[in-house]
């Protein structure tokens, strides 16, 4: 009886080491190691998963963001000026000039977000502009006026772990500077008239500052409009990348009694970027816009297809972004625009 009571502890023992050897050895890595199945869920895409998650709760907890955004760029436009003084006569040249506009085109805004799906927010431009007639016919000039003030308010429609949907509407107060000038009719109807030709080149400024910035937000820099803009964007992120496509409808109603009594643009694109390190986010913006002016007299459209290489910075709660506009087709293109951008956006 004594040999039993000894003998059945150890023989257990000895069970339960023998059944417990295979599962630690089998729990050793090895050298060799399987590769995941297809559509497994790899430690990278878990990591990826994590840092999208860690960087949608920084933003959910920045509750305020600055942004200020500067482009420096040049087009092409006709400018009704009173020309050249001449000595032998004190009625006015009143020329139509092909004038080349080199413009610094400011955007300062604030927004303002409320949980994780409401947000406020408004924005002004600011325009400074050289006037330069191409064939010598009226005195270099300088303009600065303002752009229109807008409001703006996003609501996140749909929101999913990799993607979401935002849409937004923006109302662009008629506060720019600057008057669009009469038609060579009327100015041939009064020759010896004077007109406000000073108005007339701040229109020329604001619109130079519309161009530079590929004609992607008219509704700014509109003079004696009010803007009715809604809008629609998805974010997808796939991993390290950002595709976000848009489209939006810029409703511009003519508040002066002009002949333009309503301005559509339908503007549609898409921005694609990459995160290579924590810091560094390369990217693209193409888009397209697509004008339909309707007046007293006769309709007009006119087309801009327009890319914008980029790269964005991520230093902490400060986002700085360089840029290069270019137009490659339509009208903005044959006036040989472009734009530099220097923009930046600051989490509060």
């Amino acid at each position: 009886m004594r040999f039993v009571r000894t003998a059945v502890p150890v023989l257990a023992a000895t069970l339960l080491l023998s059944l417990a050897r295979p599962a630690a050895a089998h729990d050793e890595p090895t050298t060799h190691e399987s590769k995941p199945e297809p559509g497994a869920v790899t430690e990278e895409d878990k990591e990826d998963k994590e840092k999208h998650e860690e960087e949608e709760k920084e933003g959910a907890e920045a509750r305020w963001e600055v942004i200020a955004d500067v482009v420096l760029g040049s087009t092409t436009t006709k400018v009704l000026s009173e020309g050249r003084a001449r000595p032998t006569s004190s009625r006015p040249a009143n020329v139509f000039d092909s004038t080349r506009v080199f413009a610094t085109s400011m955007l300062f805004g604030v927004e303002r977000h409320v949980g994780e799906r409401l947000t406020f927010g408004a924005r002004i431009p600011v325009v400074n502009a050289e006037l330069d007639s191409r064939a010598g016919s009226a005195d270099s000039r300088s303009a600065f006026a303002a752009g229109n003030f807008e409001l703006e308010v996003g609501y996140v429609l749909v929101k999913r772990s990799t993607w979401n949907l935002v849409g937004t509407l923006e109302i662009a107060l008629p506060t720019a500077g600057g008057k669009e000038a009469p038609t060579r009719e009327e100015v041939a109807a009064e020759p010896d008239r004077r007109y406000a030709y000073t108005r007339y080149d701040r229109f020329a400024a604001v619109h130079a500052g519309a161009a530079v910035r590929g004609a992607y937000e008219s509704a700014l820099f509109e003079s004696g409009n009010l803007g009715l803009v809604p809008k629609v964007q998805a974010n997808f992120h796939l991993g390290k990348a950002t595709l976000s496509p848009m489209v939006k409808l810029e409703n511009l109603i003519d508040l002066t009694g002009d002949d333009e009594v309503y301005i559509n643009e339908l503007v549609g694109g898409v921005r694609a970027s990459y995160r290579a390190t924590p810091e560094i986010e390369p990217g693209v913006h193409l888009w397209m816009r697509e004008l339909h002016e309707h007046s007293h007299t006769d309709d007009s459209f006119s087309t801009v297809a327009v890319v914008e290489p980029f790269l964005r910075f991520h230093l902490g709660r400060l986002k700085p972004t360089l840029s290069v506009i270019l137009p490659f087709a339509g009208d903005l293109a044959d006036a040989k625009t472009y734009g530099v951008r220097l923009g930046a956006v600051g989490e509060l």
